[in-house]
């Protein structure tokens, strides 16, 4: 048609040149705005066709394994690259009064084709779905189909007229007229693309948004591996691993390849709190791959309090973004665990208490863990008067700012001017962790959780409720200490090994076992009580706050 045109133009023109000479700047203008049109008119089909193609190709990768690894503007639209490879390009709208191809899902969840808002209908007046059940186009139309197949309808443009076919080029119905201003090209099949950490969504001109997944690294999908049926993931208050499945597994290594700073966990508390529905962010202290899993170690310390009370509960995400495509975890349960991962023995007390199976420090109940002097919560390398966080510079130890006991025994009770200046000041005297809310408990500091320093009572009833027996090679270890049995089941043992006791930088007592309680000698505030035992006797006594000693933590 373009060419017949330009012939029947062009040969008049020669004709007429052949008569005489003249002017004939109007007629190549007019020859140049000619073709002009007649380019403009292909460029809008093209335009057109493509945004169609395009349309087909989103709403196919709906329900696919597919997913978003790149969304790149221009000037002229967008370029939206999927995992398979393929990529759907949306050209901003084409003018000369094109109609508005788009689609539209129904009640019965199929997407359809719509023409300029309204359902665009087969020659037999039936619905056309944009694709098949196999998610690919059909050819429904051709021979009287009723449009269950899915296809794709065709747009073309001749005489000046936009036409549409839905039968694959066989029928044409005749719209509206190809007119416009080449220079102001709109938005009339898309309004827009916009994308967040896991999604893409392209609104469409009637304000229908198609939702597409994002991935990163060729990542389509990440899942937790749960540690409880109900999908939950067990927290501390300490370094916890997480799991990850990685979809496809194949991007498992490029994915644990990736920067630290594309991966942010997040928890958010799903209970009645100040700042409940706040997004805390977790450090995450490792990222590695174990057995084809993703795996994070990561920082609970950043959880409140409340969480560890079980006052709150929490959700918590992954989200991995490279920069360029994010995809998410979605929101999984944290489990509180109030024992922080450590093991413990319930020796059926008549308390209920938990007995952990070993010392702070230690791996095995046959470590002997780390030294702490009493009311400290850190290791040192040397243990005496000196050394003592609650003892005075250039006192003895009979002179204790912390924890001492008003029994008028002024040695053993800091005093100034007849003023009380012990235990921080604050007037007020205690003899154990509790009364400062553990602050100064090694084993609720550390361990956290649930977990305490046990008091004299503690240890009373353990040595009441159990059979004690020594040791010179528990479970063939070469360590020697006792074992305390479970007078209510005799399946249920507890292991305290002969740890000795440090004084200055050396360990002392090699068939002693001395083990801190939390509180005061109330007789004598230098000392604190501890569970003593050497292979003839065990029992509770006491000893100088000094001296490092192992704890072993209990929790209710």
């Amino acid at each position: 048609m373009r060419r017949f045109i330009k012939y029947l133009l062009l040969t008049g023109a020669l004709a007429a040149l052949t008569v005489g000479c003249y002017d004939d700047s109007a007629l190549r203008e007019d020859l140049a705005a000619l073709d002009k049109r007649v380019k403009d008119l292909e460029t809008w089909q093209s335009v057109a066709e493509n945004n169609i193609n395009t349309l087909f190709s989103l709403v196919s990768r709906l329900g696919d394994n597919v997913f978003v690894t790149s969304v790149s503007e221009d000037s002229d639209g967008y370029t939206i690259s999927f995992s398979d490879g393929k990529t759907a390009v949306l050209k901003n709208g084409a003018p000369g009064n094109a109609p508005v191809i788009g689609v539209k899902k129904d009640s019965d969840g199929v997407y359809y084709w719509t023409i300029d808002g309204e359902w665009l209908l087969s020659p037999g007046g039936s619905k056309l779905r944009v694709t098949g059940e196999d998610g690919t186009p059909g050819s429904n139309g051709s021979n009287g189909s009723d449009g269950t197949d899915g296809t794709t309808p065709q747009l073309k443009i001749e005489d000046g007229y936009w036409y549409v076919s839905t039968d694959e080029g066989n029928t044409w119905t005749k719209l509206g007229q190809a007119t416009g201003d080449p220079g102001k090209p709109g938005d009339s099949y898309f309004k827009g693309v916009s994308w967040d950490e896991s999604l893409v969504y392209v609104t469409l001109a009637d304000g229908t948004v198609l939702t597409l997944t994002r991935g990163a690294a060729g990542v389509k999908a990440i899942a937790v591996v749960p540690n409880y049926g109900d999908g939950s993931v067990k927290a501390v208050a300490d370094e916890f691993p997480i799991r990850f499945d990685i979809i496809p597994e194949s991007a498992a290594e490029s994915v644990a390849a990736l920067s630290a700073d594309c991966f942010k966990f997040k928890a958010v508390y799903t209970l009645t709190k100040a700042a409940a529905g706040e997004d805390i962010v977790l450090d995450i202290i490792e990222i590695e791959l174990k057995d084809g899993n993703l795996v994070l170690t990561v920082d609970g310390g950043a959880l409140a309090d409340e969480f560890f009370s079980g006052t709150v509960c929490a959700n918590a995400s992954l989200i991995i973004d490279d920069g360029i495509n994010a995809v998410t975890s979605g929101y999984f349960p944290l489990y509180l665990d109030p024992y922080n991962g450590h093991e413990y023995v319930d020796l059926g007390l008549p308390s209920g208490l938990k007995w952990a199976t070993c010392n702070i420090g230690a791996s095995v109940p046959e470590d002997r863990g780390d030294y702490f002097s009493w009311a400290e919560i850190e290791t040192k390398p040397v243990y005496n008067e000196d050394t003592y966080k609650w003892g005075q510079e250039g006192q003895s130890l009979r002179y204790i700012t912390k924890y001492t006991v008003a029994d008028n025994q002024k040695e053993c009770i800091w005093y100034d001017g007849g003023i009380f200046m012990g235990d921080n000041g604050d007037g007020v005297e205690h003899a154990d962790y509790a009364s400062y809310n553990y602050e100064d408990d090694p084993a609720r500091q550390i361990w956290k959780g649930a977990w305490r320093t046990p008091t004299k009572e503690d240890f009373d009833e353990l040595l009441n409720n159990t059979d004690s027996a020594w040791t010179d090679n528990y479970n063939g270890s070469g360590f020697m200490g006792y074992v305390l049995t479970s007078k209510s089941d005799a399946t249920k043992s507890i292991f305290f090994r002969a740890a000795h006791f440090a004084f200055g930088s050396a360990l002392y007592g090699p068939t002693t076992g001395t083990y801190w309680a939390s509180g005061v000698n109330p007789t004598d505030c230098s000392q604190a009580w501890t569970l003593w035992f050497s292979p003839t006797v065990i029992h509770m006594s006491a000893d100088f706050r000094m001296y490092g000693q192992p704890v072993r933590p209990v929790a209710e």
